[in-house]
């Protein structure tokens, strides 16, 4: 690769010397909603820490709609952080359905 840069360096009006150098995208919105997922997602597994790993998971979603555009990371982040929220939800529906499903219980009122 160092060859041909200095390939271009002799030739002016070659299309590498032209061309700018790649610019390199970094995108912090994009890294913090991976590495949110993936303690969301974690954090969702136990029944105890899953309202912290709810707020994770938000907070994942929302920077991984802000990274999406600029690095990959942000889509990847954007999807586990949706599946973190969705294992909340099983958790959710499996602790409150029984009281629902069970006839003899009544909520006081």
């Amino acid at each position: 690769m160092t060859h041909r840069k200095e390939a271009a360096a002799d030739f002016p009006n070659s299309p590498d010397a032209a061309r700018p150098p790649a610019k390199k995208t970094f995108s912090f919105a994009a890294v913090g909603s991976f590495v949110c997922g993936w303690f969301a997602l974690l954090l969702n597994l136990l029944v105890v820490t899953s309202p912290l790993g709810g707020l994770m998971g938000v907070t994942g979603i929302v920077l991984g709609a802000a990274g999406y555009r600029r690095h990959p990371l942000g889509k990847a982040g954007l999807a586990i952080s949706l599946v973190s929220l969705l294992v909340l939800a099983v958790w959710i529906v499996s602790l409150v359905f029984p009281f629902f499903a069970d006839p003899t219980f009544r909520f006081r009122s």
